[in-house]
């Protein structure tokens, strides 16, 4: 059989680790769903308490059309979150003009 790993996402906008955190220890690859989320603080808050509980790397899913959120996040991210996903919302997104995680520290 061949070898493969998981990987569980945590829902969008909800910055709540704990499905990230129960993948990491049950020996998958957690990663932290950060689409949608507009306060800076929570995003930290979330990718903070998931390295501390996580068991090994984890990673976080990001909005990449909110360059200012970003930067600001990946400034003083965690050495545990070792995988990061771009997602390009685009033109076509849904959502208004306002980006994820910009201008909320």
């Amino acid at each position: 059989m061949d070898e493969f790993e998981l990987i569980a996402l945590t829902a969008p906008a909800m910055a709540d680790p704990s499905i990230a955190i129960a993948a990491s220890r049950a020996g998958a690859l957690g990663v932290l769903n950060l689409e949608f989320v507009t306060a800076l603080h929570e995003a930290r808050g979330a990718v903070a308490k998931m390295a501390r509980h996580a068991r090994r790397e984890t990673g976080i899913k990001l909005d990449s059309t909110a360059a200012d959120g970003i930067n600001a996040l990946l400034s003083d991210l965690p050495d545990t979150v070792r995988i990061i996903i771009f997602k390009d919302m685009g033109p076509l997104s849904p959502r208004s003009e306002k980006a994820s995680l910009v201008g909320s520290q």
